[in-house]
């Protein structure tokens, strides 16, 4: 599982609250929703631009 082009986005829900960030993919996937699809066992997430 991938997320692609990851946003940071405010759901109208906030399941953790609001001072956690939320991001979102180019398909609308959630990051926190999507994690127990992950395969690998590490999450990474890298800025296109800044590559962070």
């Amino acid at each position: 599982m991938q997320l692609r082009n990851v946003t940071r986005y405010y759901p109208e829900h906030m399941p953790f609250g609001e001072n956690i960030q939320y991001f979102i993919d180019e398909n609308g996937l959630d990051f926190y929703n999507s994690i127990d699809t992950f395969k690998l066992k590490y999450k990474l997430c890298i800025h296109p631009d800044t590559k962070v």
